[in-house]
């Protein structure tokens, strides 16, 4: 092939690439979902090889390797005008991507320290390589290893986190795409990873759609598939808007979208979606009833959400500052340019109703879950540890250390379990037995049981289970300035425990048994 050829195909690509794109906003949103589904499951395709063959302790060498992979497809493929080395260019990308991103989570022991590589990884192949056949081969191939991988390899705390922050990534590339054929490629492979995702989920008996409905009811964070749901909508919303907003505008939403996905519950995250999609659809009056849901979200919840008072505090600041930044942005500003790019009809507008019919659906939920858990659940007095109603940081609060929150590390499950435990007539836990078995921790009748309960838990955040020490989401317990000493006579948490072993913390029992309350 001549120069002058070569010369011609660089000008055809260019030429494509500037080529008016009237795709649907609708095909944009899916092709863009597909990109998030590639970034995460490039992850799981790493620590599925991670666990297969025993690597964990070179996490980071491996990262390494697949950055060099990476590069190295870089190098050699794209605007080449050989075959063979932009299939070559792809084979290298394809399995860079997915090892570069695991050996880093894998490197860093809560899977946090793959950020900056995952990002570096998303950022080089949408600049370098635009590639329609590595869209395809990415998100059909990463997504049936990922599949697997979660599935067998029971992957650490802050894998979840790890997710949210490449899924955003991923989107965000994608939609910035001006090559058609790699957005209709990654759509097309999105449809078929649906019946390739079902497949998955059917041939381990439906235990891995068991784990995920499981974990997203117990685990802030874990609540991922309806924050996904949320996230989505907000890229259907921005992919329909794109041309009609600004640089600092598209940064303000992407940075709704981080903390909508990390932050707080369910009801929390919803309320945060439906501030995204004010933002998006320019609506004031949306923007005011999302801001209400927030409140009302945090007053109902405030004291029972598993975080630490300082924590607590950064969620309110990061959202009261969102809140700022989408009112100047939408109302202190002219917003004639984004009005005058919707239609009359404001499809937009319509999807924003249809979210804050769901926000109302998901925020019902939460609030009732709790509440019937308090009306119909079986009243549980827990022993406690010795405790210290003081923290320097968070006044009278009180940390319960729970005779029974320390198993057998061999027993824990990696991310939600159940533990049988014998109470006596009062309702009291008894001394668990030390046998265990596999799923479940069974318990040996305990001497003076008249019944049982389950209880649910998960390990203990900061590491896989460490020490053999679990959490039962009950693990704090706030109280009014001053009423420190009074508190410090409880023996016993009074807990509220349902059939699926969910449970609701209510208060304190003296040493008599009888609940604390202040006169």
């Amino acid at each position: 092939m001549t120069a002058t050829d070569t010369q011609a195909i660089a000008a055809k690509r260019e030429a494509n690439d500037h080529e008016q794109d009237d795709t649907p906003w609708f095909v944009k949103a899916w092709i863009g979902l597909g990109a998030w589904i590639t970034t995460m499951f490039g992850i799981g395709t790493g620590l599925a090889l991670m666990h297969l063959l025993d690597l964990r302790d070179y996490g980071w060498p491996i990262a390494i390797l697949g950055l060099a992979s990476l590069v190295g497809g870089l190098v050699i493929g794209p605007g080449k005008a050989s075959i063979f080395r932009e299939q070559a260019s792809l084979l290298l990308c394809l399995s860079g991507q997915g090892l570069a991103a695991a050996g880093a989570v894998i490197g860093i022991e809560n899977g946090l320290g793959a950020l900056p590589v995952c990002l570096a990884v998303t950022a080089l192949l949408v600049a370098k390589h635009p590639s329609a056949a590595l869209a395809f081969l990415s998100t059909i191939m990463t997504g049936i290893a990922a599949a697997v991988a979660l599935e067998e390899l029971q992957a650490p705390y802050g894998f979840d986190v790890l997710m949210v922050l490449t899924i955003v990534a991923g989107g965000w590339a994608m939609l910035s795409q001006r090559d058609k054929p790699v957005r209709i490629a990654a759509a097309a492979s999105l449809l078929l990873m649906v019946p390739a995702g079902a497949l998955m989920l059917s041939v381990d008996g439906g235990q891995l759609n068991d784990l995920v409905i499981q974990y997203g009811r117990a685990e802030p964070f874990a609540g991922w598939p309806t924050k996904l749901a949320w996230m989505g909508m907000a890229w259907l919303a921005l992919a329909r808007m794109k041309p009609a907003l600004t640089q600092q505008q598209l940064w303000s939403v992407m940075a709704a979208v981080f903390a909508l996905m990390i932050l707080g519950p369910l009801t929390t995250a919803a309320a945060l979606g439906l501030m995204i999609l004010a933002y998006v659809v320019v609506s004031r009056g949306l923007l005011i009833i999302a801001a209400l849901l927030e409140v009302v979200a945090i007053a109902r919840f405030y004291y029972s959400l598993d975080q630490t008072l300082l924590v607590k505090s950064v969620i309110l600041a990061v959202i009261g500052v969102i809140a700022l930044i989408a009112w100047f942005d939408l109302f202190a500003k002219p917003r004639a340019v984004e009005r005058a790019s919707l239609d009359p009809m404001r499809p937009a507008a319509i999807g924003a109703l249809v979210g804050l019919a769901l926000v109302g659906v998901v925020a019902t939920q939460a609030v009732t879950s709790r509440e019937h858990v308090i009306a119909t659940g079986k009243t549980v007095l827990l022993p406690l540890a010795p405790i210290d109603p003081r923290s320097i940081i968070q006044g009278d609060y009180m940390t319960l250390l729970l005779q029974q929150d320390i198993l057998p590390p061999q027993d824990i499950e990696p991310r939600i379990g159940s533990i049988e435990l014998d109470i006596d007539a009062d309702g009291v836990v008894l001394a668990r037995s030390e046998q265990a078995s596999n799923g479940a921790v069974n318990l040996d009748r305990a001497r003076g049981a008249v019944d049982r309960i389950t209880l649910r838990y998960h390990p203990q955040r900061g590491g896989f289970g460490r020490g053999g020490r679990v959490e039962y989401g009950i693990d704090s317990f706030f109280f009014q300035e001053g009423l420190a000493p009074l508190y410090q006579t409880g023996r016993f948490a009074v807990l509220k425990v349902a059939e699926d072993g969910s449970a609701v913390l209510i208060g304190l029992a003296n040493e008599n048994k009888q609940l604390i309350t202040p006169n």
